[in-house]
């Protein structure tokens, strides 16, 4: 009788072991959800062109970028580099300053100059994104 009711015991939290183990592997597919059934869009970068540039006249053009972008993962090229133009921060003190950027100054190079922005923006209930635009700008001589 007695090892009757210790198999009856040993069943019962055999049973409750296996109701708990369901329960968590629920709960934790439940919390991974929205990485499979909900996808953030890819963050963009605005504006979808830049605007032509003057040989040795001022130049300013401001870019943003959607999503909190991390700011090691980073990364901007201008091609020729010494073009005249630089990319910067717009403002440095802005809680998510990796957002808004302007490039300026002013070209002395004819032809055309390239900028290449790529990085990427951090996850919070998904999966962070990466980014990669290129601009192609062309410098025109200022008498046209």
């Amino acid at each position: 009788m007695r090892l009757n009711n210790h198999l009856n015991n040993m069943k019962k939290l055999q049973y409750h072991c296996h109701i708990l183990i369901y329960l968590v592997l629920a709960l934790f597919l439940i919390s991974c959800a929205p990485l499979f059934i909900h996808s953030s869009p890819k963050p963009t970068v605005e504006p979808p062109s830049l605007p032509n540039a003057k040989l040795g006249q001022p130049y300013y053009a401001t870019i943003e970028i959607t999503g909190p972008v991390i700011p090691r993962l980073f990364r901007y090229e201008i091609t020729p580099m010494n073009s005249g133009l630089d990319l910067k921060v717009l403002d440095p003190e802005a809680i998510r300053p990796f957002k808004n950027h302007k490039l300026e100054g002013v070209p002395i190079v004819e032809g055309e100059i390239i900028l290449r922005i790529h990085g990427g923006t951090f996850g919070t209930m998904e999966v962070g994104k990466e980014f990669d635009k290129t601009y192609t700008i062309k410098v025109e001589d200022a008498d046209e």
